[in-house]
C-alpha cells in the first residue's frame, strides 16, 4: 500500500524530532547517529498497526495516525508519573498536529487522541478502549517482545554508557521474565498469536545467550 501524503508529513515530522533527541542521547555534536531508537520503534509500530488492521478491521487512517504520533510527547530525558504520562501529552500534541492536515475531520482527530491517550503501560488493565486503541496497544507492545525488540535493545544499549555481555544477559533475563505477562495483555486475536510466537523466540534467545555466557 502506498503512503498517504499526510503519512509522509507525519514521518518527516517524527524523524526531525527523534533525530534531535537521539543526537543528545548519544552526546553527538555532528551527524552520524548510531541508532535512532524512537524513530525505528515508531515506524515498526506503524507497520504492525497496518498489519493488524488487515485482520482486525478498524479505521485505517486513525490507526496509522495514532501509531505515528503515540510517542510524540515522549522523551528519554523526562521522568513520567502515573497521573502525567506521555500518553496524555502525546494525545494533546497529536490534536494540534492533525489540525494542520486537511485530511482529518474533528471527529477523526479526537478518535486518534483517544487511542493514544490509553496506550501507556505494559500489562493488561481495565481501561475501555476503542478497536483502534486496542490495535495501537497491541502494535506498540508487539515490537517489544520478539526478534525486533532484540535488535532494537542491543542497538540502543551503547547510548546509555558502557556495556558488556554480563550486563546484556542480566538485563535480558529481567525483560524476558516480563514478556509472558505482556503478551497476556494483548487485545486482538492476531496480536495474541503473533505475541506467542515472538515471545518464544525472545525467551529462547536469552536462555541460549545465558548458557553460552556461563558455559555451565
Amino acid at each position: 500500500m502506498s503512503k498517504f501524503h499526510w503519512e509522509n508529513y507525519l514521518e518527516n515530522l517524527l524523524k526531525e524530532k527523534t533525530e534531535k533527541e537521539a543526537a543528545a542521547l548519544w552526546k553527538l555534536t555532528g551527524g552520524g547517529i548510531p541508532f535512532d531508537y524512537r524513530f525505528e520503534h515508531v515506524i515498526s509500530v506503524v507497520k504492525t498497526g497496518k498489519y493488524l488492521q488487515r485482520f482486525e478491521g478498524g479505521n485505517l487512517k486513525v490507526i496509522v495516525a495514532a501509531c505515528y504520533l503515540h510517542d510524540i510527547g515522549k522523551s528519554f530525558f523526562i521522568k513520567e508519573g502515573k497521573s502525567k504520562h506521555h500518553g496524555l501529552k502525546s494525545a494533546e500534541m497529536a490534536k494540534e498536529i492533525l489540525k494542520r492536515i486537511d485530511d482529518f475531520s474533528k471527529k477523526e482527530i479526537e478518535h486518534v487522541a483517544e487511542a493514544i491517550k490509553n496506550h501507556v503501560g505494559l500489562f493488561k488493565d481495565n481501561k475501555e478502549r476503542c478497536l483502534e486503541g486496542k490495535i495501537l496497544w497491541d502494535a506498540d507492545k508487539l515490537t517489544k517482545v520478539g526478534a525486533l525488540s532484540l535488535a532494537h535493545s542491543l542497538a540502543i544499549a551503547g547510548a546509555f554508557g558502557g556495556i558488556d555481555t554480563k550486563g546484556i544477559v542480566e538485563r535480558g533475563k529481567k525483560w524476558a521474565a516480563l514478556v509472558p505477562d505482556i503478551v497476556a495483555g494483548f487485545h486482538t486475536e492476531t496480536a495474541k498469536k503473533l505475541g506467542k510466537q515472538r515471545a518464544e523466540i525472545l525467551l529462547s534467545f536469552y536462555k541460549q545467550l545465558e548458557n553460552e555466557f556461563n558455559m555451565e
